[in-house]
């Protein structure tokens, strides 16, 4: 397969072709198919013309499904449940569709995308077959999607899409179920209205959608099933039957039977509706979803149409865990190297370990060449922290996508803890323990209140575990689809090189929890790691500058989420930590402790110059943050009250 860049982890692309007689145009198909997808995976309706015969015979590798029902929604269904590549590709078997430009689908992946969608009427593409009646249908379908959901499709009916396959419960398609005595021995969505149901749902749940430029080519042999005006009104149909599921404020609404994905203790909703209910889960890996009425609108954590609840069972098995770690410098090509150590030697191995380089060349050949058991990336994005934990974790295929900063040690059990907690379904992210490990010892005049200028845990935090606002960025995880569904770390926050600014972490953790209202974020001292304080950081000159930098990154917190939820931890420190440690430090030195006063003055320092850099940065925040995360083309977001 073509890899526009070699340097970037290339998934494992499945392939799903639904067939019906379909033997004569299979060989023009296959032949156009990338070398190396790692799975065909053909889905056929009980053609009587040898297709699977020819199927086999083209490629001894092809795994073969039949349907469960009638349609080409049911096969894809079906595709979708057998497909076990990182990636799926929607392929048409009339070679309409041309599968060689399937990597240019999968590039719009790993650049961001969650869904890549086949266009044929942008720039470098075009159609061979559609008709005007077709196109004037379509462009008036696809209109009308737009103006409900606030998506930009030009080419709602084109049916060749890819898309990352841990996004196929947003789907919500029925493959196990059998057929309905009714409707023709269909479901909902077991028909051509698959596609736009897909398309319409992709976009309710937020996921990033690129539009990918593809040729149409005609059908090779034999008649095509599409019908200008049934199906057009069939798709009309969907639309209307969707935006009605929006607007059903009260009582169920089934979907059915939905696979259960490896390490998924939430579960999502993919029709637009208010919420969502697992009401069983059985021992045979499915789980029954209801839809849930979630009452009047709350705000914007609700303006998605979509959030996700926990299902109320028993807790779920310990999740795979993906560890990033990101490095920007070969000064600090000891700590990386302690650092990946410290992951090997776990008690509970990651699934990966995976170490971002920002954008230094020879910190990447270093790392390439010497570190053993990971897999070594170049950050894809644009320089910074935010930018390298985004590509790692699209590169990662964890369940839980972990981050260790490459300056700290992970305790041995600091996987196991972290996996432990994501049993409980309600956690969204955890995060533990950042002890300081100075290389000097600490300053007697440095108070261990003021440990997060070090980037570690400081005295006032929770010592037990419990639910928390934020994590500190050294030491914290995130369920893999609450970071899909996020859209990762914004770009315009985070470290960049050695300049100290921060907040990314806050954030995203504050998205997650507007997104996830009933979600919990939280705090695990068991979950511990090391992280090393260089000397040059136990000094008054980097107090200064950090609780500046502090100060400025609060203030685009403040910007982009609202100063109320971005300050309300900081407010209740200012009420109860800082009074309580001026106190210790002032009698410290009445009784003649030397250190005590200076440590005074460091903590009315550290709260005056972030105050100052807070103000600072509000005055010129309006200018500089942004959500901006990677370079995805756009994110379908439904407007401002387009859906009721």
């Amino acid at each position: 397969m073509f890899r526009p860049d070699t340097s970037t982890a290339w998934p494992r692309v499945s392939v799903v072709v639904p067939t019906l007689n379909e033997a004569r145009n299979l060989p023009h198909v296959f032949a156009r198919l990338p070398a190396d997808v790692y799975e065909v995976i053909v889905v056929d309706g009980h053609s009587v013309d040898g297709t699977l015969e020819v199927a086999r015979q083209l490629r001894p590798d092809v795994r073969v499904v039949m349907q469960t029902r009638k349609g080409k929604g049911n096969a894809l269904a079906c595709g979708f449940e057998a497909a076990t590549g990182d990636v799926i590709a929607m392929v048409d078997a009339d070679g309409s569709a041309d599968p060689g430009e399937i990597p240019r689908f999968v590039k719009a992946l790993t650049e961001g995308a969650d869904f890549a969608k086949g266009t044929r009427f942008t720039d470098g593409a075009g159609s061979g077959d559609i008709t005007w009646l077709r196109r004037m249908g379509n462009r008036v379908l696809s209109g009308l999607v737009n103006f409900f959901y606030g998506t930009r499709y030009s080419d709602l009916c084109y049916g060749f899409n890819v898309f990352w396959r841990r996004h196929v419960p947003v789907f919500g398609l029925d493959a196990t179920s059998p057929s309905p005595a009714e409707r023709d021995g269909r479901l909902w969505g077991d028909g051509f209205e698959v596609e736009t149901l897909i398309n319409i749902r992709v976009a309710v749940a937020g996921l990033t959608i690129a539009e990918v430029p593809s040729f149409e080519h005609p059908r090779i042999f034999g008649v095509s099933n599409l019908n200008a005006f049934s199906d057009g009104l069939r798709v009309l149909r969907t639309i209307l039957a969707e935006r009605r599921q929006a607007g059903a404020r009260r009582g169920l609404w089934r979907i059915g039977r939905q696979p259960k994905p490896q390490g998924w203790n939430m579960a999502r909703l993919s029709p637009p509706v208010g919420g969502l209910l697992a009401v069983a889960t059985p021992a045979d890996g499915h789980i029954d979803v209801a839809t849930l009425a979630s009452g009047e609108n709350r705000g914007d954590a609700l303006t998605l149409r979509q959030i996700s609840v926990p299902v109320a069972t028993s807790r779920a098995a310990r999740p795979a865990v993906s560890v990033i770690v990101c490095a920007f410098t070969e000064d600090r090509w000891e700590d990386l190297s302690r650092a990946v150590d410290s992951l090997h030697q776990q008690t509970e191995q990651a699934r990966e370990i995976i170490v971002v380089i920002d954008h230094c060349p020879g910190l990447l050949h270093c790392a390439r060449r010497d570190l053993m058991g990971v897999t070594v990336v170049p950050n894809s994005f644009g320089k910074g922290l935010s930018g390298g934990r985004n590509t790692g974790a699209l590169a990662a295929s964890g369940d839980v996508i972990a981050f260790l900063d490459d300056d700290a040690a992970a305790d041995p059990g600091w996987i196991a803890a972290i996996s432990d907690c994501y049993r409980d379904p309600r956690v969204l992210g955890a995060g533990g323990l950042v002890k300081p490990a100075w290389d000097n010892g600490r300053p007697s005049w440095f108070p261990p209140e003021l440990d997060w200028v070090v980037g570690c845990s400081y005295r006032g935090l929770t010592e037990v575990s419990a639910p928390v606002r934020n994590f500190i960025g050294a030491n914290m995880s995130f369920r893999r689809e609450v970071l899909d569904r996020l859209g990762g770390f914004s770009a315009g926050l985070g470290r960049v090189g050695a300049l100290p600014l921060g907040c990314e972490e806050t954030e995203l953790c504050l998205r997650a929890s507007q997104l996830h209202p009933e979600g919990v974020l939280l705090y695990e001292p068991a979950a511990s790691v090391s992280h090393r304080v260089r000397a040059r950081r136990a000094s008054w000159a980097y107090l200064r500058s950090r609780c500046y930098a502090e100060g400025l990154s609060k203030a685009t917190v403040a910007k982009l989420a609202g100063s109320r939820r971005a300050l309300a931890s900081e407010r209740a420190y200012m009420r109860s930590v800082i009074p309580r440690a001026l106190v210790m430090a002032l009698t410290g030195a009445a009784r003649g402790r030397r250190a005590g006063l200076a440590t005074a003055l460091a903590l009315i320092g550290a709260v005056v110059i972030t105050g100052t850099g807070y103000t600072v940065g509000r005055l010129a925040a309006s200018a500089t943050a942004r959500y901006a995360v990677g370079t995805v083309r756009w994110q379908a977001r439904p407007r401002t009250g387009s859906t009721p």
